[in-house]
């Protein structure tokens, strides 16, 4: 059935409703005067509605609608015979006495009016009436909230069976990790603290003291700050702590309301804090509509908060550094928190690692279960986020909420959500593309000043979803004068609930086409009607919100399924923000920042009926009792990496049947298994780690995965049939029996892929039907794959054998090969906590393929990391990688490092006494193989679902070291590291100790290498510099070391000592601080129009002094000799300077540049280059064959030069106008237009290169056009005194905006050099636009006759490029005498204006106007005006001003 004919079956069924009752309806005539009041009365009739009129009465045809089509109420049938159900209308509201208030025909016959009880009792025994009913006062709708949505509230409810809502959640503290807290909102309040001891909190000293359920202690602190003081505790809010230092406490946005305090500025934090424990029957109104009462989940449970996210300066500011949330949840363990809410996020996982998962590991371990948001970037795949398997990671999904209709004047009604008062807005429909100001760009998006208030006033916007703030969209309609917004998807989404400027119906992307191509129709409208209006069911619930972040998660192999699981996220009705002592607020909010805190508050109810309860347990619990989500249609939605188990249900997670346990055991194994630490444990496959679901990354035809369940109580369990479109899935044993609670069961998964794709997830749900009627839920994931091998196997010996188990997911033949083995570097350091990093050197030879960096740090309950650095052109350090796990060992694997020199920091994070470690460097590719090693086979013919071995040997190894190689497994990508380690002492290498510093020369504050070879192994060396100490360490087993030390930053000028001690050997080098360093010269070449050329010489340096430099022949003849005075910023390696430029002939010359060295020039560097012969460039200018106003320039570019030409023009009335044109291609043309120009001058090269005078009859036209994206007005200033800035000129810069750009930085100064001094400098914003929009200008003033240049620089960001560009025009020198109007010639055919002098950087370029004359109004621009004597608009733009930041003129290649 169509869209159209359920509307109109529908309307039909209702009007046979109504006429059914009215049949049925005792005669009201009966009925005595004293069953009716005064009042308002809906009077219904007895005949058909326009809607299921089926020509019945011979004058009048049929206006039902056929099946399958919409009704048509403008057809001049169904307006014939709705004028005749008026018509009836008044002749019984007349023969009554009583007036109609309003009249009903299409989908009901009848009239509203108010009647004395008289009048009632005589219509209601009218025989035309069908009834008479009182006019009822119906209430707006409400939604459901989400605690009675999930089942927690009713006799039957979760609350009810702990208790009671006083007692649910009681004796557990909830803290949320977020933007703060608002403490007047009557979800956080609580009695005053006390300070004796006893059941509620009580103070003890500045501590909160909170005696929990499982016999701890909470000992928190309510941390004053900013609107914010330790009285805003309460019984309920029992902390509030802030963590901003790396935030930083300067940056917060102030302007925005930010506060330093755990003051809630942003309203995140108090809605999830509300939505996890707040109190129960807690009033809620938003936008002034009574939403009734709301609830936390966990309502008895205390609140502490932990405030790590801040607003910022502007909204993209805004966020949550990674210190302070590692801050905030080490604080929350120590308080002793039970739950964590962690409603934050950061894109996709990239690891089930990270610092946030390391530091939630230690929350886990201390018993504390963590709640997560899993994201909102769906539905793309793989972007959920917070991944670990100790943390429950959660979907959103919808609820039951609060619905409008919008009903468009075609006879089409859709549904939506809104929570504002819209009945009865009515209005013009338009699309705001339809309704866009000009040059507006994604004007569909209603984003600010993009609609023109012509169009768009009186009007209901239709608006899309995307890019721009939502309440932003509907302020923009309401500047630009609509009456209201329809907000609509352009893609599946939440349909969310905002507090809009104007009335707003948000709906979703079903009706996105049928809608978007109504509001483009003429005449269009629509009417706002409140709830669900539709005649069609509301949509169902719950359904996997469109935001929510999806699996699977592809770090560490894939052996994690998430998200765990669902719960409600949108629209959900909680707390917002408050300033100081302000009046509480409410939010309808969506994302799955609102389902976290469902979850977590979950928790809390657990713990209050299991105080003694692991994370582990309650996470199973959640998932296990979970059921599938619901697809639009009503059918189940089964994507486990879309809703993890399952829509959570409380009813049954506190008895759930069967537990699946884990601990920190079992996380570390994990850790072990998936290499991203060595903990010493042993380890496990991740698809083994005992969760309630399993994920298998690399199903290589066969693979069998273990769980162990406990019994919540006795019964027994039956595996259902499982369904993974070509895998088939075994269960044993198939059925499970337990005698009572704790009993423990282990049982099999044998995952066998038959047919389905190899490098994609297939999925199934695997159900245990208990005795009692249960099901026990556990999500299947399984990626097939065509081999899979272990990571790593090891051997010992000099000689010996190493087998490699190779599991294959096809039939079919593999080539194997060995890279390797490569003898492993080690060296040996320590530290203590806290210590400066051991900074050792590597050098990467050329053809390394693979570079392994282990630390292996010696101490077991320790933390050492280690970070990967590489030594750059100009010495200095440029991040490359690092390794931070939990513990003490680490590892970088790079396949993509250059031939070069490196460094490896180890940091001693914690840990007690002398932090011993070895750090070893394996180059494969780049160090020599060793050993011979060999495989065998060398083609493996696998079989499908069966196990081959690979065997790898090897021989002659040396004693005392560590190898590395690697097995590859043919195309499969798949590969095996290999380990073999012989014993013994490794023998003394050969050669005599030696010693190198390099560089030899080093600015104070940067670093140095100090290299020795030769030592003994295994020694212990120190290296001091003039005699004090900066490192000691231990010799390689090679006898080498190799550290990277830094200068001080206040070491004098000259020669500095360096020695290295090791036993009886002590080696002595040198080297040079200096305040200056040069790294390289090279020659700037700029090839003149005039065919000759202009030499400088770019020197590349770091820091402040003086750089000497030359520039001579091959013969001898100096050509240049220049000491230029440099200066670079401390923050960087290096910079570079520029010498005069001087001309020279063709021929061969070297440029060189040196420092003043110690003993004399040092530093030296020089550069052979070669001035070719060239021919000179040749400009023409030509009038224009179709118009006589327009000059065409040719411009053959024999010299390849790359520059840029500045266009001079002069106008009648006096300003002259610079633009500019890029010389890049070996023939250049444009076309100007000289409507309102005298003449034009071309200066390349700042020479004069061509004139035109402009015969036209335009020349002196009242409007001024000019032919380029970027150009400069010079006017001279106002004739008023009192309004000139100064005595010189005026200059107004005009820039069309950019494609790609959001503003630019405006810059001007004299001379010709862009990075010299400036005189003006401003940033100026505008909307983002995809293709070249409107002009902007800016006007200030400049000194008269000084050549200047002004440049705008700006940033240009797609989807593919990034880049700095800018535009830029050069000036030639002006007066206010230059800048009169001229006297234009009588006959300009015969009397041509002089087109400007010869001479470079000339003023005016000709003549004009007649004397005394002046232009018709100010001098205009768009975006701006400047009070000079014409009217200068931007014609077509010639894109002529744009190129990247560079040179303004760049060598030939």
């Amino acid at each position: 059935m169509t869209f159209s004919a359920r509307r109109a079956t529908a309307i039909a069924a209702v009007a046979a409703l109504l006429s059914s009752l009215a049949l049925a309806t005792t005669p009201a005539a009966a009925a005595a005067t004293d069953e009716f009041e005064a009042g308002r009365y809906i009077v219904t009739l007895k005949g058909a509605a326009v809607a299921t009129y089926r020509g019945t009465i011979p004058s009048y045809r049929a206006t039902q609608p056929e099946d399958g089509k919409s009704l048509n109420p403008r057809a001049k049938a169904a307006a014939a015979y709705a004028d005749h159900l008026v018509s009836q209308q008044k002749a019984v509201a007349a023969d009554a006495g009583a007036e109609i208030v309003t009249s009903y025909t299409l989908a009901t016959n009848g009239f509203a009016t108010a009647l004395s009880a008289e009048q009632a009792t005589e219509i209601a025994a009218d025989p035309r009436v069908a009834s008479i009913v009182e006019d009822e006062l119906l209430h707006l709708q409400a939604a459901t909230p989400s605690t009675d949505y999930i089942g927690l509230s009713g006799d039957n409810g979760v609350w009810a069976s702990l208790g009671g809502v006083q007692n649910s959640g009681e004796g557990v503290v909830v803290g949320v990790i977020d933007s703060g807290i608002a403490p007047e909102n009557p979800s956080f309040a609580g009695e005053a603290l006390a300070s004796a001891s006893g059941d509620a909190p009580y103070m003890d000293g500045d501590t909160i003291v909170f005696d929990k359920a499982d016999g701890t202690q909470f000992r928190g602190i309510c941390q004053a700050g900013e609107a914010f003081d330790a009285g805003d505790c309460s019984t309920k809010l029992i902390g509030a702590r802030y963590f901003v230092d790396s935030y930083g406490a300067d940056y917060i946005g102030r302007d925005r309301g930010e506060v330093l305090s755990p003051r809630d500025a942003n309203g995140h934090g108090s809605h999830t804090a509300s939505t996890a424990a707040g109190n129960n029957g807690v009033s809620a109104s938003v936008a002034g509509r009574d939403l009734g009462e709301i609830s936390g989940v966990a309502p008895a449970a205390k609140v502490a908060v932990y405030k790590a996210c801040w607003s910022g300066p502007a909204a993209y500011d805004d966020g949550c550094m990674t210190g302070d949330l590692l801050a905030a949840i080490d604080a929350a363990v120590a308080d002793g928190v039970d739950v964590i809410n962690y409603s934050i996020g950061g894109g996709g996982a990239l690891s089930t690692v990270a610092l946030t998962d390391q530091a939630f590991f230690g929350a886990a371990a201390a018993g504390i279960f963590v709640a997560a948001s899993a994201g909102n970037d769906g539905p793309a795949e793989s972007t959920v986020d917070n991944a670990a398997p100790w943390i429950t990671t959660v979907a959103a999904s919808t609820i039951p909420s609060y619905e409008a209709t919008v009903r468009t004047g075609d006879g089409q009604a859709y549904a939506g959500g809104s929570i504002a008062d819209v009945e009865g807005v009515t209005g013009r429909v338009i699309a705001a593309a339809s309704a866009a100001s000009e040059g507006a760009a994604n004007p569909q998006l209603c984003g600010p000043d993009t609609l023109d208030p012509v169009k768009a006033a009186g009007a209901i916007v239709l608006c899309e979803r995307g890019v721009i703030d939502r309440v932003a969209k509907s302020a923009e309609v309401a500047r630009a004068g609509g009456i209201a917004m329809i907000l609509v998807n352009p893609t599946a989404n939440s349909i969310d609930l905002d507090i809009h400027a104007v009335p707003t119906i948000h709906v979703d992307a079903d009706v996105y086409t049928a809608l978007s191509a109504y509001a483009k129709v003429e005449g269009a409208t629509a009417t706002f009607e409140d709830g669900n209006t539709t005649g069609r069911p509301s949509p169902v619930a719950p359904q996997l919100a469109g935001f929510s972040s999806r699996g699977p998660v592809l770090a560490d192999g894939g052996d994690i399924l998430k998200p765990d699981i669902t719960a409600p996220g949108v629209a959900i009705l909680a707390d917002g923000r408050n300033s100081e002592g302000g009046a509480p607020t409410f939010e309808l909010l969506s994302g799955t920042s609102m389902a976290s805190p469902h979850i977590a508050g979950l928790a809390a109810l657990y713990l209050g009926a299991h105080p003694h309860a692991a994370p582990s347990e309650i996470k199973s619990a959640l998932m296990t009792t979970a059921s599938d989500t619901l697809n639009a249609d009503g059918s189940a939605y089964t994507d486990p990496f879309g809703q993890g188990a399952g829509q959570v249900r409380p009813a049954r997670f506190l008895d759930p049947g069967l537990l699946f346990l884990n601990g920190v055991a079992d996380w570390n194994g994990y850790v072990q298994g998936i290499g991203a630490a060595d903990l010493g444990v042993e380890p496990i496959d991740p698809s083994d780690l005992n969760l309630a679901s399993v994920a298998v990354g690399s199903l290589a035809g066969v693979q069998t995965v273990t769980r162990t369940v406990t019994a919540t109580r006795a019964g027994s369990y039956i595996a259902n049939d499982v369904s993974i479109p070509g895998v088939e899935v075994s269960v044993s044993p198939n059925r499970i029996d337990f005698a009572g609670a704790g009993e423990e069961k282990t049982f099999t998964i044998t995952f066998r892929r038959t047919s389905a794709p190899l490098d994609a997830f297939a999925t199934g749900t695997l159900r245990w039907s208990g005795s009692d009627g249960d099901t026990v839920v556990i999500p299947l994931a399984v990626r097939p794959s065509i081999i899979a091998v272990p990571r790593t196997v090891t051997g010992e010996g000099e000689s010996g054998t190493v087998e490699i188990p190779v599991a294959a997911g096809e039939t079919m033949d593999v080539d194997v090969t060995v890279a390797g083995l490569v003898q492993g570097r080690v060296v040996r350091g320590t530290g203590t906590a806290g210590s400066a990093a051991d900074r050792h050197v590597v050098v990467v030879p050329d053809g390394t393929t693979t570079a392994r960096f282990e630390l292996a740090g010696e101490v077991a309950a320790s933390d050492l990391d280690l970070a990967l650095y590489k030594v750059d052109e100009f010495g200095g350090l440029l991040y490359l990688d690092q390794a931070t796990s939990p513990g003490p060992e680490e590892d970088i694997v790079r396949r993509d490092l250059e031939p070069g020199q490196y460094v490896l920091d180890v940091s001693f994070l914690s840990g007690d006494g002398d932090l011993d470690y070895e750090l070893t460097t394996y180059l494969l590719g780049g160090d020599p193989d060793v050993g011979e090693p060999k495989i065998d086979p060398a083609k493996l013919n696998l079989q499908l679902g069966e196990t081959s071995p690979a065997k790898v040997t090897w021989n002659g190894l040396a004693q005392g070291f560590r190898y590395y190689g690697r097995v590859l497994f043919g195309s499969t990508g798949a590969s095996t590291d290999v380990y073999v380690r012989t014993s013994g002492e490794p023998a003394a290498a050969p050669g005599e100790p030696a010693l190198s510093v390099s560089p030899g020369y080093v600015r104070p504050g940067r670093t140095f290498t100090v290299a020795t070879t030769g030592l003994p192994a295994n020694a212990a060396y120190e290296i001091t510099l003039d005699d004090a100490t900066v490192v000691r360490g231990l010799t390689a087993d090679d006898g080498s070391a190799a550290r990277r030390l830094t200068m001080p930053e206040d070491a004098a000028e000259g020669t500095h000592t360096v020695t290295v001690s090791a036993g009886r050997i002590t080696l002595a080098g040198s080297l040079v601080a200096s305040h200056v360093i040069v790294h390289d010269v090279f020659e700037n070449v700029e090839y003149l129009q005039d065919g000759g050329a202009s030499v400088s010489a770019e020197v590349m340096f770091g820091g402040a002094g003086t750089v000497h430099t030359t520039m001579t022949s091959t013969g001898g003849t100096e050509a240049m000799r220049e000491d230029l005075e440099v200066y670079s910023d401390p923050m960087f390696d290096a910079d570079s300077a520029r010498t005069s430029a001087v001309p020279l002939t063709p021929g061969a010359y070297v440029v060189r540049a040196w420092i003043d060295g110690v003993d004399g020039p040092a530093l030296l560097r020089e550069r052979a280059f070669t001035v070719e012969e060239t021919a000179p460039s040749a400009l023409s200018l030509t009038q224009n064959p179709d118009d006589e106003n327009s000059v065409d320039l040719v411009y053959d570019n024999s010299v390849g030069a790359v520059t840029q030409a500045t266009i001079r023009s002069k106008t009648c009335a006096g300003p002259v106008v610079f633009g500019s044109v890029w010389i890049d291609k070996p023939r250049v043309t444009a076309t100007f237009d000289l409507t309102g120009i005298t003449g034009v001058d071309v200066l390349v090269d700042g020479q004069l290169a061509g004139s035109y005078a402009n015969p036209g009859n335009a020349r002196c036209a009242s409007e001024t056009h000019v032919s380029h994206d970027f150009w400069v007005v010079a006017a001279a200033p106002p004739a008023d005194e009192a309004e000139r800035a100064a005595a010189g000129i005026e200059l107004t810069v005009s820039n069309r905006y950019p494609a790609y750009s959001s503003g630019f930085d405006l810059s001007a100064g004299y001379g010709a050099d862009i990075y010299g001094p400036r005189f003006h400098s401003e940033q100026v914003g505008h909307d983002r636009v995809t293709e070249p929009g409107p002009v902007v200008s800016r006007t200030f003033p400049a000194d008269e006759g000084t050549p200047f240049w002004v440049r705008a620089k700006y940033e240009v960001l797609t989807p593919d490029i990034h880049l700095s560009a800018h535009r830029v025009v050069y000036a030639s020198a002006l007066t206010p005498a230059d800048l009169q109007p001229v006297v234009d010639p009588v006959d300009p055919g015969t009397e041509q204006p002089t087109p400007g002098t010869d001479e470079p950087g000339a003023g005016t370029p000709s003549a004009g106007a007649p004397a005394g004359q002046t232009g018709a109004g100010g001098l205009a621009a768009t975006g701006g005006t400047i009070a000079t004597t014409a009217v200068i608009v931007a014609v077509i733009a010639l894109t002529l001003g744009t190129a990247l930041v560079m040179a303004r003129r760049r060598r030939r290649a």
